[in-house]
C-alpha cells in the first residue's frame, strides 16, 4: 500500500472523502503511474534502436577505413553528417517527429566520432577538455530545440562521464566542462516536471558539486559525497523535491554499514575519511571541522524527524539512520567492540523499521526489504561478529525479544484486533 493510498484510506475514515471521489482519485493516480511508465518506455526504446543503427553504421565504415585516403575519409565523415541531418529535416517537415529525433541522436554520435576521427587523422594532443565539452553541448541544444528525453537522457550519460573524465586531467581546463554542465542542470531545474527525469537531475547535480570540490581540494570526494547525499535526504524529506532515486543509496550505504560494522572496520574507515579531508587547503581544521559538519547534520536530522514525528507526518526515507555510524568514531572512541555494536544496532534499527512500516500499512515491498536486511543481519553477527557463541546466542535472544514486540506494535498499528 502506497503512502497515497494510506492517506486516501484514513480521509476516507475520518469522512473528510466520499467512496466516488476516493475512486477517482485512485483512478486518476493509476493513469498517471501508467502513463509516466509508458513515457519512459516510449523515450528509451527509440534511444536503443537508434544507438544501434549508429553503431552498425559505424562499424560498416570502420571494416574499410584503413582502406580511404584522408581525402576520402574526410568526404565520408562530412557526407554522411549531411545526409542523416537533411534526413531529419525532411522527417520533421512531413511530421514524422520520432523518426527524426532518432536520426538526430545518430547524428549527435556521428559528431562525436567525427572529433575523435580527425583528432587521429591529424595527431592532435591536448589535455583540454574541448572534445567532451562540444559532445555534450551538442546534446543540449538538440535537447533545447527538440525537447525530446532521449536527447536529455543522452546529455547526462555524457555528462557524468565527461565529469569523470575532467577530475582526472588536472589541470584548470576541467572548469570549462563543469561549469557549463552546472548551467545546464540549472536549466533543466526548471523545465522537468517528470520525478524521473528531476531525480536524475538532481544527481547529476550533486555528480557536478562532487567533481567541482574535487577539483579544487586535492581529490577529495568522500566528504562532498556525504554532504550531496545529505541535502538531498533532507530536501527530499521535507517535501521540497521528490528524490526517487534515494533507495538506490540506502543499499549502498546499508553495504557499507554491514560490511564495515561486522568486521570491525568502522573507527579505520571513518578516520581515513578525516584524513583524506584533512590533505586540502583546510588541513590545519580538518579533522574539527568534519566532525564538527558530521555532528551538525546529525543533529538536523534528528531534528527534521523528531518535528515530523511530532506532527504525525510520515517520514520518506530512513537513511538518517546510518549517520549514527559516525557518532563513537568522531568522538574519538577507537575500541573495535563498541563500534560493531553501534553499527548492529543501526542495521537492526533500519530492518525493524521496515517491518513495522510493512506490516503495519501492509507494504509487501516494505516487509521484503526488512526481511531481507534483518536475515542479512543475523548471518553477518553469526560468521562475522568476533565474539564467543554464547554471547551471539543472548544477542540473538535480545534481537528476537525486541522483533516480537515490534511485531506485536505493527499489528497493532494497522488495527489489528488480535494483536497481542
Amino acid at each position: 500500500m502506497s503512502k497515497l493510498d494510506q492517506k486516501l484510506k484514513e480521509w476516507h475514515k475520518h469522512n473528510l472523502l466520499d467512496e466516488e471521489s476516493l475512486n477517482r482519485i485512485v483512478e486518476y493516480e493509476r493513469q498517471q503511474a501508467k502513463a509516466e511508465k509508458q513515457s519512459f518506455l516510449g523515450d528509451i526504446i527509440p534511444f536503443l534502436i537508434a544507438l544501434l543503427v549508429a553503431f552498425s553504421i559505424l562499424a560498416l565504415v570502420g571494416s574499410n577505413w584503413n582502406d580511404f585516403s584522408q581525402t576520402m575519409r574526410l568526404i565520408i565523415i562530412f557526407v554522411t553528417l549531411l545526409v542523416f541531418h537533411a534526413v531529419a529535416f525532411i522527417s520533421y517537415q512531413k511530421g514524422k517527429e520520432l523518426f527524426g529525433n532518432c536520426l538526430n541522436f545518430i547524428n549527435v554520435i556521428g559528431y562525436a566520432c567525427a572529433f575523435v576521427l580527425i583528432v587521429q587523422m591529424y595527431q592532435f594532443t591536448s589535455d583540454s577538455p574541448v572534445f567532451l565539452i562540444t559532445w555534450t553541448m551538442l546534446a543540449f541544444l538538440y535537447y533545447y530545440v527538440l525537447k525530446h528525453n532521449m536527447f536529455y537522457y543522452l546529455f547526462l550519460g555524457i555528462g557524468f562521464f565527461s565529469l569523470s573524465y575532467s577530475a582526472g586531467i588536472g589541470t584548470a581546463h576541467v572548469y570549462l566542462i563543469q561549469i557549463p554542465l552546472l548551467l545546464c542542470s540549472v536549466y533543466f531545474l526548471k523545465i522537468m516536471k517528470n520525478r524521473w527525469n528531476a531525480s536524475f537531475n538532481y544527481t547529476f547535480l550533486g555528480y557536478i558539486v562532487i567533481m567541482f570540490f574535487q577539483t579544487f581540494s586535492d581529490r577529495q570526494y568522500m566528504t562532498p559525497i556525504i554532504l550531496v547525499v545529505f541535502i538531498l535526504w533532507y530536501l527530499n524529506e521535507r517535501g521540497i523535491i521528490t528524490y526517487v532515486i534515494l533507495p538506490v543509496f540506502t543499499i549502498f550505504i546499508w553495504l557499507f554499514t554491514f560490511f564495515t560494522s561486522l568486521f570491525g572496520g568502522s573507527y579505520d574507515v571513518i578516520h581515513e575519511i578525516q584524513k583524506e579531508f584533512s590533505h586540502g587547503f583546510l588541513k590545519p581544521i580538518a579533522v574539527p571541522l568534519f566532525d564538527t559538519i558530521i555532528l551538525l547534520i546529525l543533529i538536523l536530522a534528528i531534528y527534521t524527524m523528531y518535528k515530523k514525528w511530532k506532527d504525525n507526518v510520515s517520514f520518506n526515507n530512513y537513511l538518517w539512520i546510518f549517520l549514527f555510524i559516525f557518532l563513537l568514531p568522531i568522538l574519538g572512541v577507537q575500541d573495535q567492540l563498541a563500534n560493531m555494536i553501534v553499527g548492529v544496532l543501526i542495521l537492526f534499527a533500519y530492518s525493524c523499521i521496515r517491518l513495522f512500516k510493512g506490516v503495519s500499512g501492509q507494504e509487501k515491498g516494505s516487509i521484503i526489504i526488512g526481511f531481507i536486511t534483518f536475515a542479512s543481519l543475523v548471518i553477518g553477527i553469526y560468521t562475522g561478529f568476533a565474539i564467543p557463541f554464547i554471547s551471539k546466542s543472548i544477542v540473538f535472544i535480545i534481537l528476537a525479544v525486541v522483533l516480537y514486540f515490534v511485531y506485536t506494535q505493527s499489528r497493532k498499528a494497522r488495527g489489528d484486533e488480535h494483536a497481542k
